[in-house]
């Protein structure tokens, strides 16, 4: 009686021995959705002045704690840590920008035409009755 001494075979999906391994194939992770850096809003309202239009305002997110408000009509921007905040700061920054504009006389030509800009949205002041 002889024996031999074949080896057994191998089982499906193992590694051959004699071969070399392959890289596992790379997996496109599935990409998570782009997240809304960006909130378009408006300003409808101010409170010293009547608007003749509302003002466009896009705020956007540097983080979980600083957000930009900008009305980029204006080229006017501020920066909070809401939201809200970066939207309030914009709002009184705007008025203050416009007060010192009809305050002065003499306005450099880049300030004048930011002054005209303005005035295609901020009216007559509110009157203010107590």
């Amino acid at each position: 009686m002889q024996v031999s001494a074949t080896p057994p075979a191998p089982e499906a999906g193992a590694p051959d021995g004699n071969s070399v391994a392959e890289p596992a194939p790379v997996v496109d992770q599935p990409k998570p959705p782009p997240r809304q850096d960006k909130i378009e809003l408006t300003i409808d309202s101010l409170q010293n002045y009547e608007l003749l239009k509302p003002i466009r305002v896009v705020v956007e997110s540097l983080g979980d704690k600083v957000f930009v408000a900008e009305a980029p009509d204006l080229n006017v921007s501020t920066s909070g840590t809401s939201v809200g905040g970066a939207l309030i700061l914009l709002k009184d920054h705007i008025s203050t920008i416009y007060e010192g504009y009809t305050s002065k006389k003499n306005l450099d030509s880049e300030r004048a035409r930011q002054f005209k800009t303005f005035e295609t949205y901020i009216g007559r002041p509110r009157r203010n009755w107590m």
